[in-house]
């Protein structure tokens, strides 16, 4: 699945996973997924899956099984969307010049300002983007 088909589906997933009363479940919501060859896709929904199984593997790539932690690490995802590799650079992010900068010389490309939409809003200043990036660094596990 893409980001956005996860950001756009995981508390339904989450909900299914963690609060089934089942104990084996289709994978349904692969039905948003984008793949090429809609047979494999078909497959892949038609598969059986035990709850403990896909909650390990939700365990495993979101840090644990908390649904505000998932939100948080997929938006730590997408703040790397809309600055690449300065997100490495905490001292680059956190200054006033350097964001104004940077949002004038990298142009927004469709996936960028979706994800600068979730994390940020849509207008967003220096002080409220600094202060998102954030909140969001604070809040992985």
């Amino acid at each position: 699945m893409t980001i956005w088909e996860v950001y756009e589906t995981f508390d339904g997933i989450y909900e299914e996973i963690f609060f089934s009363d089942k104990e084996r479940i289709y994978r349904h919501w692969l039905g948003t997924c984008q793949l090429k060859k809609e047979r494999e896709l078909e497959a892949q929904i038609e598969r059986i899956y035990g709850v403990e199984y896909l909650q390990e593997k939700w365990i495993a790539a979101f840090g644990g099984n908390d649904l505000k932690q998932a939100e948080q690490l997929l938006k730590f995802m997408m703040l790397f969307m809309i600055f690449g590799s300065h997100m490495a650079d905490a001292d680059y992010l956190f200054d006033n010049g350097n964001l104004t900068e940077f949002f004038e010389e990298y142009q927004a490309n469709e996936d960028r300002l979706r994800a600068f939409n979730i994390c940020f809003g849509e207008s967003a200043g220096p002080q409220k983007i600094k202060a998102k990036i954030s909140k969001i660094l604070r809040q992985l596990p």
